[in-house]
């Protein structure tokens, strides 16, 4: 089980609309605004890296109004 937060920068005023799309995302956990550098963080979960990969590339990227992601994979020890 691969563990990642995912901050993203999101347009001005889409929020409610971006969230929800993002929460539809197989692995995603859980969606939070924020106050800062970012506007929102993204626990996701995956079996593997293609997945973890599949649903930050392929799935939130292309979510209209998601500008930037940065990727912060976590380890349990």
């Amino acid at each position: 089980m691969i563990k990642a937060y995912v901050l993203g920068n999101i347009t001005a005023n889409k929020e409610k609309e971006v969230i929800s799309r993002i929460e539809g995302v197989e692995g995603v956990k859980e969606v939070d605004l924020a106050f800062g550098k970012y506007d929102i963080i993204i626990r996701v979960e995956a079996v593997d890296e293609g997945q973890l990969r599949s649903a930050v590339i392929d799935s939130i990227r292309n979510i209209p109004d998601v500008l930037s992601t940065l990727t912060l994979i976590t380890y349990n020890i």
